[in-house]
């Protein structure tokens, strides 16, 4: 039996846990973007599960790639199971394909991840989250690839177009990577930092405000706000975030932001709703995967910044022990020096004791020897020591006068520093009274040592603003040894003798000396410095910043610089190229009439050398660019190196193929164009162009003109003429047009033409040119004479034929009469003396004389609009009173309600627009469906003329009879249904037409009509 313990790591129990959850988590989250997709089949996925199959794999490592890879399939399977309409083998085949797919995404990211982003946290550095977006933007293709070949090779979707398949889960993919990945990693390989109250407090109101901000913009929570292209005020929120908080912090708040927006683009609110719902889930995806690159590039910079300056601090503090430690060894030999001092001050005061001798005290004389023997022999021991105190005096006199040399030396050596030092050293007391000033102090501040010495340092050296946070810094030194301003470098502006203000790198640092503090200021005038810092840093801002190309290397090619253009003009970033060969680096094709190799010996004897030519990319693409070159030299002449500026000239190139392009295509157009075209130079008038229309028209070939004026060709009448015309264009400076101007041409004898002139000016603004355009019109012409001598003929003759229909719908009234009175007394006499056929046949015979009636009334009314009285004004208003009334019980009879705006007073025939009115209306009441009729009028005022509009609920009318229904006698529905004669509408057309306007319909079936017809503002007179 197998031993548990030696099983392999993906049978472990922990293991096969994990791999259960990972599968869950995974099927889960691409179940619900799957579900969003499914309700259209064109919309794309939201909610990828490829940011938690990542997230994952870079967690638990490989062991776990079951879990994706059956996450993966059956997510894919229920869906497509559901809603593809395939055999459950094609639905097992796709799936496992798709989650292959996913999982080969996921290994391929972890091995890119452990390439790229060695770091325990991939998004603690900028450059880290810049290659995490590389890597997702490359790996999430794969299995956007992967669908989309499988969705069209198992025909899942029968109309899914393969290129929007891809796109669409490209981004759906992008979109998961960008969110849950950086969400996962953010909670799991980050250290959680110490959440005191108002950390989170904060944080709360983080979260708080994101998802607020986020609903209003997103979800619409206040319809009443115009929601337009306001996306990014959630921004503000973000960029905050990423300047306070942790990084898990600024990942939840992208996570809450997105899924807002995400779920309001899913109801169709937001910036991004429109019709086309695909179009909108990809607005959003894109917007949210930007925001996410942008807060976690801003964050990474942020941590970055934080941990410079932590690097910073523990250097300053590393200084400061150091300076520390060297005052505490000063202070230690001082110490020693006194210690030194008194030892000397005690062996002065022996030697004192021994060496002076009291003669005032008389001592008694034994008279015994032995007395007398111990006196003499404690007098020679008294006299030995004496002899000993006398040489041990000399010798501490000796080492007292070395210790004097010594400190003499000492001092000397101080002042000498002191007096020499380069920077302004300032030494006072506790109240700030200066008690040392020296010489670089003087040239510094402009205050000699006798004028400066035994004065406050702040009233003459600290400005006004400056002086209470100085002296805040002595009193807190002195009250509680913080050390708020004392041993902290720092800059600050002074002022000197003369009240000028400068800068100055200021260092105060406290002495403690015979039981008092003395302070010791250190001063350097550093305002050239900081002039040129910044203008160091601005020229290198600017050349980092430059459009162009700038890269320097030295007498060997290795290049030493490389600025940011350089990284996206050729895709090397500068880590990859400093200190190595330029020739490596850079590939190069140049022209045929020049090499590298004579570029290089150019640049070498000439000092510069510049030129088009091409270069490659790191990808291999081929870029036009303009190489400018110099040798770089030191201070002494020496050439050191080489500067290329370098500038993509793709742009130029591309827009002087497109004016060539475009140049051939106007010589094209100038030469083909129908109408004659010259230039003529504006100093003698001689032509300067012709094109090919004018050698036709006038005989002679450009050869001939170019070169010559208009006396070398034409009469001198019309040479003369022309050349008037020409002088008025130049002298007006704008376009001169002549309707008609008479020349003789070469072969086609005189013509008439209608030209256009217009000078062309230099850069100066004076006439350089003068552009002739000459159409000849004298076909034109001829047939405009010919057209009013038809138009008189056809007024006369259309006036002829209206008097004949007048004449005759007026003169067949009267025998219809007599038809219809004797039909009609047929009928009543004879109805029940003659059979059915008879009594049908006379029935017939009355409808057909009724009708007949009708359409010559109608005929005479239709004649008649021609014979109205002049216009007048109209008020439309008072006029619409009349009308109504007229039609009064048709509209009680059919229910109508009729709604009328206040309408404007026009010129116009009262007669005719009352009838124009009347009919119009009158056909909304009939033409109607089961609903009671609802008529709105109303107008607008468009430019100068009244728009009318007359809508009703009828029936309708279809598109393909619009123009139809104006004709004379056209009828769309038969008289029983809709009894009348057919030319109402041809009547309300001619009216229309005779106040200048026209009439025209918008209908639907089923829903209503509206006739819509204008009338001119202020025509007085009839059409």
């Amino acid at each position: 039996m197998t031993d548990p313990q030696k099983l392999p790591t993906y049978f472990g129990i922990r293991n096969l846990g994990l791999i259960v959850l990972v599968a869950l988590a995974y099927f889960g989250v691409a179940q619900t973007g799957y579900l969003v997709a499914s309700e259209n089949e064109k919309v794309t996925t939201l909610l990828s599960a490829s940011g938690v199959g990542l997230a994952a794999i870079l967690l638990l490592g490989k062991r776990i790639s079951p879990g994706i890879l059956i996450g993966a399939f059956f997510s894919n399977f229920f869906i497509y199971l559901k809603y593809a309409d395939v055999s459950l083998a094609t639905v097992i085949l796709a799936s496992s394909f798709i989650s292959i797919g996913c999982l080969v995404q996921a290994l391929v990211g972890n091995y890119l991840f452990s390439e790229l982003v060695p770091g325990k946290n991939p998004f603690d550095k900028t450059t880290e989250v810049y290659r995490f977006t590389f890597i997702t933007l490359f790996i999430s293709f794969i299995t956007a690839l992967t669908t989309a070949a499988t969705i069209n090779l198992f025909k899942i979707k029968t109309n899914s177009d393969f290129y929007d398949t891809i796109i669409s889960n490209w981004l759906s993919d992008i979109t998961g990577l960008l969110i849950i990945t950086p969400l996962l990693l953010g909670w799991t390989k980050t250290t959680a930092r110490e959440y005191k109250n108002n950390y989170v407090f904060e944080t709360v109101l983080l979260y708080s405000l994101v998802f607020c901000v986020s609903g209003f913009i997103f979800l619409n929570w206040f319809p009443g706000v115009i929601h337009f292209k306001k996306a990014y005020l959630t921004l503000p929120l973000l960029l905050w975030a990423a300047k306070k908080f942790e990084q898990r912090e600024v990942v939840t708040a992208i996570a809450i932001s997105s899924t807002v927006a995400i779920l309001g683009t899913l109801k169709k609110l937001g910036p991004f709703s429109n019709e086309a719902i695909d179009d909108s889930f990809l607005s959003s995806q894109i917007y949210v995967s930007i925001v996410s690159i942008t807060i976690l590039s801003l964050r990474a910079a942020t941590s970055e910044r934080y941990e410079s300056e932590l690097e910073l601090r523990k250097a300053h503090l590393e200084l400061n022990s150091i300076a520390e430690e060297r005052k505490t060894k000063l202070t230690t030999t001082l110490k020693e020096v006194e210690d030194y001092q008194r030892r000397i001050d005690s062996i002065f005061n022996v030697l004192l004791k021994y060496t002076v001798m009291n003669f005032s005290e008389k001592a008694p004389i034994s008279e015994r020897a032995d007395e007398i023997d111990a006196i003499s022999a404690g007098l020679n021991t008294l006299g030995e020591e004496l002899q000993y105190s006398i040489s041990a005096e000399k010798k501490y006199t000796e080492n007292l006068e070395n210790l004097n040399s010594l400190l003499q030396d000492s001092e000397q050596q101080i002042q000498t520093i002191f007096a020499n030092a380069p920077e302004a050293v300032i030494v006072m007391d506790a109240e700030g009274i200066i008690d040392r000033w020296n010489p670089t102090a003087e040239e510094i501040f402009g205050w000699t040592s006798n004028e400066i010495i035994g004065k406050p340092f702040h009233e003459f050296v600290i400005p006004p603003h400056q002086r209470e946070i100085y002296l805040k810094g002595i009193k807190h030194f002195l009250v509680g040894k913080k050390r708020h301003v004392l041993n902290t470098p720092i800059e600050i502006e002074v002022m000197n003798r003369n009240g000028n203000l400068f800068t100055i790198a200021l260092n105060i640092s406290p002495t403690l000396m015979k039981g008092r503090y003395l302070f010791i200021a250190f001063a350097r005038d550093i305002t050239e410095a900081k002039k040129a810092e910044e203008k160091l840093h601005y020229t290198s801002y600017m050349i980092n910043n430059a459009t162009d190309a700038i890269f320097a290397s030295d007498k060997n090619l290795i290049i030493t610089f490389w600025n940011n253009a350089c990284e996206k003009l050729y895709g090397f970033d500068e880590s990859e190229v400093i200190g190595k060969s330029y020739l490596e680096i850079i590939k190069s094709e140049h022209p045929e009439t020049s090499s590298r190799e004579s570029a290089l010996k150019e640049l070498n004897e000439t000092g510069s050398w510049s030129g088009e030519l091409y270069h490659f990319s790191k990808a291999g693409k081929r870029i036009p660019v303009l190489s400018s070159n110099s040798l770089l030299k030191d201070k002494t002449g020496k050439m050191i190196g080489y500067l290329s500026v370098v500038r993509d000239i793709s742009e130029i190139k591309n827009a002087e193929k497109e004016i060539k392009r475009s140049q051939e295509f106007l010589n094209s157009v100038v030469e083909n164009v129908p109408n004659m075209l010259f230039i003529k130079d504006a100093r003698d008038l001689k032509f300067v162009g012709f094109n090919k229309a004018g050698e036709e028209l006038l005989g002679f070939s450009r050869n001939d003109l170019i070169g010559k004026n208009d006396y070398d060709f034409f009469p001198k009448e019309e040479a003369d003429f022309f050349t008037e015309k020409d002088k008025a264009v130049l002298r007006g400076g704008v376009l001169f047009e002549i309707p008609e101007e008479k020349i003789h041409t070469k072969n086609k004898g005189i013509r008439i033409l209608e030209t256009k002139k217009i000078p062309l000016f230099d850069e100066g603004g004076r006439p350089k040119y003068l552009l002739g355009i000459s159409n000849d019109i004298t076909d034109r012409i001829k047939m405009e004479e010919q057209l009013k001598e038809k138009s008189v003929e056809l007024a006369r003759s259309n006036t002829e034929l209206e008097q004949f229909a007048y004449v005759a719908s007026h003169d067949l009234q009267e025998p219809l009469r007599m038809v219809n009175s004797y039909v009609q007394l047929l009928s009543t006499r004879y109805k029940d003396k003659l059979d059915q056929d008879a009594n049908d046949f006379i029935g017939y015979a009355v409808d057909g004389s009724n009708r007949m009636r009708n359409l010559i009334n109608s005929l005479l009314a239709y004649s008649r609009i021609n014979r109205v009285k002049p216009f007048e004004q109209v008020n439309l208003n008072k006029m619409m009173t009349e009308v109504l009334q007229d039609l009064k019980n048709r509209i009680s009879e059919n229910k109508a309600t009729i709604k009328v705006d206040e309408l404007p007073t026009v010129f116009g025939d009262h007669v005719l627009l009352s009838q124009l009115f009347t009919n119009l209306i009158g056909n909304a009441i009939k033409f109607k469906d089961e609903r009671d009729p609802e008529i709105t009028i109303s107008y607008t005022k468009k430019n100068d003329e009244f728009l009318f509009s007359i809508k009703d609920n009828g029936i309708g009318i279809k598109k393909e009879y619009a123009e139809k229904i104006f004709v004379i006698f056209q009828r769309l529905h038969s008289k029983e249904k809709y009894p009348g004669t057919g030319i109402g509408l041809a009547i309300c057309k001619k009216i229309v037409e005779r106040h200048g306007g026209k009439i025209w319909i918008e209908s639907e079936i089923e829903k209503g009509t509206t006739f819509y017809f204008t009338i001119k503002e202020n025509l007085k007179s009839p059409v």
